[in-house]
């Protein structure tokens, strides 16, 4: 799977460089500030594991011969535009909460934050957050150019649009659910938090990126449906685990403060579920500093201890397996013709629910 997603990466990145230093010679007879947002760009968006564009090429690859390892241009385009799309949600996502670091390194809109102040520009946060959603923005709109550049017949390139264009609209709805809740104080139920990691990461992390590369390779109806459902369920998982990391993993492993959910007030299947066991002077205390911005280390651990306390991994772990158990169902239904690339597609759905990282 390593291999796979490294070979993948390499694809999408040469794509990607070549791509954006022809957009940058075209950005710098606008401004000068072209060539700097494409740079910055391509850098952000290459420093991730780029697993939605791999999934592209996955999907794709279960359908063809199993001798065949050839990930045609048109696929290897499809994933390098769903890694742009991937990049503007995440400048924008670290606007919205705040989020000064991604993977490692400032968030994006940070990074001119830094270099207004270098300048002296005026409300420097401010600026560099418009200059953060402006990149955003024309990472977006570089992707749909890239649709143009597909040589596939009109009828798949209109359903590649059609779904793309749905399921973007849906991401961003389920965006402003999440923004709604953490700044309201209103708490969503389990039933919310589910919908929420469905259409907020699952469709959009898997189904969307499954089913393109489905498409590309003329797969039925049947099984480009099997593969929406298998990326939701893949997606509450990933989102689950990305909770746990955030709660029990520190910066280092994950490029981001420990603890940023609680920080920011994001009510996690983690933080719901420990809301209904907590006695009440448990639960003054955590209201105390849920949401407002800091969080110190002995507060921290005290969470991590109430998780334990009230069994609330092992019921996250429940969950996790019967979403797993419905990912393997639909699965057997497929008709992959690669056994390669399945078992690297198993490899994927294993790591997904013991990653650590």
């Amino acid at each position: 799977m390593k291999l796979f997603l490294a070979e993948q990466k390499r694809l999408i990145s040469a794509f990607l460089e070549k791509f954006l230093l022809e957009k940058e010679n075209q950005c710098l007879a606008i401004d000068s500030w072209g060539k700097d947002l494409c740079q910055r760009l391509f850098d952000f968006s290459i420093n991730g594991k780029m697993i939605r564009g791999a999934l592209v090429s996955l999907a794709y690859s279960l359908y063809q011969k199993d001798d065949d390892d050839t990930i045609p241009e048109d696929v290897v385009k499809t994933a390098a535009l769903m890694e742009l799309i991937q990049s503007g949600l995440l400048i924008h996502d670290d606007i919205m909460d705040r989020d000064v670091s991604r993977r490692g390194k400032d968030s994006l809109f940070f990074q001119y934050k830094k270099v207004f102040d270098q300048n002296k520009v005026n409300d420097s946060y401010h600026t560099g957050e418009a200059f953060g959603i402006c990149v955003g923005d024309i990472a977006y709109f570089f992707a749909f150019q890239i649709i143009s550049m597909l040589n596939i017949d009109l009828f798949r390139k209109n359903r590649l649009i059609e779904f793309l264009s749905q399921e973007l609209a849906t991401v961003g709805l389920a965006q402003m659910m999440d923004v709604y809740w953490g700044a309201s104080g209103e708490s969503p139920d389990q039933k919310d938090i589910l919908k929420l990691y469905t259409y907020k990461t699952g469709r959009y992390t898997f189904s969307l990126p499954l089913w393109l590369g489905a498409l590309q390779a003329e797969a039925s109806e049947n099984d480009m449906n099997s593969l929406v459902t298998i990326g939701e369920n893949l997606g509450v998982v990933f989102q689950i685990k990305d909770d746990e990391l955030d709660l029990y993993q520190n910066q280092s492993k994950t490029g981001k403060p420990q603890g940023s959910d609680l920080r920011s007030g994001k009510y996690t299947l983690f933080i719901e579920y420990l809301l209904k066991e907590i006695i009440p002077s448990e639960s003054q205390r955590f209201n105390a500093f849920f949401g407002k911005g800091d969080l110190n280390e002995s507060d921290l651990l005290w969470t991590l201890e109430l998780l334990n306390k009230y069994g609330i991994q092992e019921k996250m772990e429940s969950i996790i397996n019967l979403k797993n158990e419905t990912v393997y169902h639909h699965l057997d239904k497929l008709n992959i013709r690669n056994s390669k690339a399945k078992d690297i597609f198993i490899q994927l759905i294993e790591y997904n629910r013991l990653r650590k990282v």
